[in-house]
C-alpha cells in the first residue's frame, strides 16, 4: 500500500498545478531531515563505528558524507542523509546488528526478477531519529583494485514508469584507513582522492549544491531496462 501510494506520488508531482505546491512541500520536507542530521548525525556515527569494529567489518562512509569528511571534516551543510558501503559478503552480519543497534529497515532496492541475476543488485536504506542512512553492497575488488556496486534511478514515465533503472558503479579500492570523524573512529578508503574523484569529478574540492551525479559522474554503467528493472520495497 506505502509503495502504491509513493509510485502515485512521483508520477503526479510534475503535473503542472501540482507541481509548485510539491516543491513546497519537498522543501520543507528535506529542511526538516536536514535538522535531524544535524542533531543525530554524532550519534548515528558512533553507532556506525562501534557495529563495524565489533563484527571486525568495513563499514566505511562513502558518496556525500565520504566527501564532506574529506572536505570538511563535517557533514556537508545541506546533506539530507548519510552514505555508508559494505562488502557484500558481510551484508547479513551488518543487517542484524544494525537492527539490534535501534536501525530501522525502511527501503529495498532489489531486482524485479531475481532468476539469475548479479546478487550486488541491492541496497538497504535505514531510519534513525528521522535520519535515512544508504547502505550500498559491493564486491571486494578486483585485480585491477576495482570495487563494484549498484545504484537505482527513479523511471517516472514510458513503459517502464514507476520502476527504477539500474546503475553499475565502479571505484577504485586500494584499502582502508581509520580517521576520526565526529568524534568516533571510521573507515575511509585509503585512496579517498582518487576515489572521489571519480564520483564528483577534479573540482570535488569545491562545493557544488547543483552537483548531478547522474548527468556528471562518469564512473557507472546503465543497465538496458530489458535487461534488469528494479524495485522499491517499502517498508515502514
Amino acid at each position: 500500500m506505502a509503495s502504491s501510494l509513493i509510485k502515485f506520488g512521483k508520477k503526479i508531482k510534475n503535473i503542472s498545478f501540482i507541481k509548485p505546491i510539491y516543491n513546497v512541500y519537498a522543501f520543507y520536507k528535506d529542511r526538516k531531515r536536514n535538522k535531524a542530521m544535524t542533531k543525530h548525525s554524532i550519534e548515528i556515527i558512533r553507532k556506525v563505528s562501534d557495529i563495524s569494529f565489533s563484527l571486525d567489518r568495513y563499514i566505511w562512509l562513502d558518496y556525500g558524507t565520504l566527501l564532506g569528511a574529506y572536505r570538511d571534516n563535517n557533514i556537508i551543510s545541506h546533506d539530507i542523509d548519510i552514505d555508508l558501503s559494505c562488502f557484500i559478503d558481510d551484508k547479513d552480519d551488518i543487517h542484524n546488528k544494525f537492527i539490534t543497534s535501534g536501525f530501522k529497515l525502511l527501503y529495498i532496492y532489489e531486482p524485479i526478477n531475481k532468476n539469475n541475476i548479479n546478487k550486488l543488485i541491492v541496497q538497504y536504506t535505514y531510519l534513525y531519529k528521522n535520519v535515512t542512512i544508504d547502505l550500498f553492497f559491493y564486491a571486494k575488488p578486483n585485480n585491477k583494485n576495482i570495487i563494484t556496486t549498484y545504484f537505482f534511478s527513479y523511471i517516472p514515465t514510458g513503459p517502464y514508469s514507476g520502476n527504477y533503472r539500474v546503475m553499475e558503479v565502479f571505484n577504485p579500492l586500494l584499502g582502508f584507513k581509520k580517521i576520526t570523524f565526529l568524534d568516533s573512529t571510521i573507515w575511509i578508503p585509503e585512496n579517498t582522492e582518487e576515489y572521489l574523484k571519480e564520483n564528483y569529478g577534479e573540482s570535488f574540492l569545491t562545493p557544488d549544491k547543483n552537483y548531478d551525479y547522474i548527468t556528471s559522474a562518469k564512473n557507472y554503467n546503465e543497465i538496458s531496462e530489458d535487461q534488469c528493472l528494479a524495485k522499491k520495497i517499502i517498508l515502514k
